[in-house]
């Protein structure tokens, strides 16, 4: 670490997913610098754009008053014009996750673009291979932990059946009792999943820990220690969670509507063996090359606008 402060405003909307692509760059700054840290919390909607308008011509909150950051950072289409109103009043640059729109894109510094959105890298866009995030590999795997990281509905892109997902689940937990598993959803899991699986867990040794129950923090500690990760393929950012933690990860199909990116992504993970479509505890995946949220770092440090 530097002696070098960087100031550091972050814009989060609720989302957990999206505050972790956020949190996980301020994470890969302070392993290099000292980081002054502020937040401002947006709501989705309408909200958010009368936020936007608040920062633009209102008065800021308190803890902003003076404060002139190097970066300000966010995720999720509903942080872009906050981060925007943001940056004319306050100065620094704007970093965000995923894609903005089209008609605003070039209006920031850097967008950290998943390559699964198949973008052309270039210019303000830097392709990552899944999301940045919090997870890395601190090489704290135990080898009788493994996880099951059960997605959800969307109606867009795949069908989802509980009945089939929770069969899936079961069967390959029976093939490997060398584990002790965990199971826990997520907030695009139906309601009655949890309930649906105890039918099937019957002589499972299994804990279950729904999306609801677990505290911040959770599912990167057990990601640290899981040796295995099953996940349903649905949740692309979960599948990247794991790989960043580096464990072996494994996946359960789901019936997709059409090929798309997410499954043109799936097939290049499993050519290049970095997951495989059936769990085999005596088959060493390729480590994982995932950390992304240091490779953001190290790419804003090579910018010419990188505060020197």
């Amino acid at each position: 670490m530097t002696e070098k402060t960087i100031k550091v405003l972050v814009v989060r909307d609720g989302r957990p997913g999206h505050e972790k692509q956020s949190l996980g760059i301020v994470a890969a700054l302070t392993r290099r610098y000292g980081v002054e840290q502020r937040e401002v919390r947006v709501e989705p909607g309408y909200k958010a754009l009368c936020k936007s308008v608040s920062l633009l011509v209102g008065a800021l909150p308190l803890d902003l008053a003076g404060f002139k950051p190097d970066f300000i950072i966010g995720a999720g289409s509903h942080t872009h014009f906050p981060i925007l109103a943001l940056q004319k009043r306050l100065g620094g640059r704007t970093i965000v996750c995923m894609s903005p729109m089209k008609v605003i894109r070039n209006r920031f510094d850097l967008c950290c673009i998943p390559r699964h959105d198949e973008m052309r890298e270039g210019g303000n866009i830097l392709l990552t291979d899944g999301p940045p995030g919090l997870n890395l590999d601190l090489g704290q795997h135990d080898a009788t932990a493994a996880l099951v990281l059960v997605g959800g509905v969307d109606e867009k892109s795949h069908v989802w059946d509980n009945h089939a997902i929770a069969d899936k689940i079961a069967a390959t937990l029976r093939k490997h009792p060398e584990f002790h598993w965990t199971l826990t959803t997520s907030p695009r899991t139906p309601s009655n999943f949890q309930e649906i699986f105890v039918q099937y867990q019957q002589g499972l040794q299994l804990d279950l820990c729904s999306f609801g129950q677990t505290s911040p923090g959770w599912l990167e500690k057990k990601l640290q220690a899981a040796s295995w990760v099953l996940v349903t393929e649905d949740s692309l950012s979960m599948i990247f969670e794991a790989l960043s933690a580096g464990c072996q990860v494994a996946t359960i199909p789901v019936a997709f509507k059409a090929e798309n990116k997410f499954v043109r992504c799936l097939q290049d993970l499993k050519d290049r063996r970095l997951i495989c479509a059936e769990l085999d505890s005596t088959d060493e995946r390729r480590k994982n090359v995932f950390n992304e949220a240091d490779r953001c770092v190290v790419y804003m440090q090579q910018q010419p606008w990188w505060p020197r």
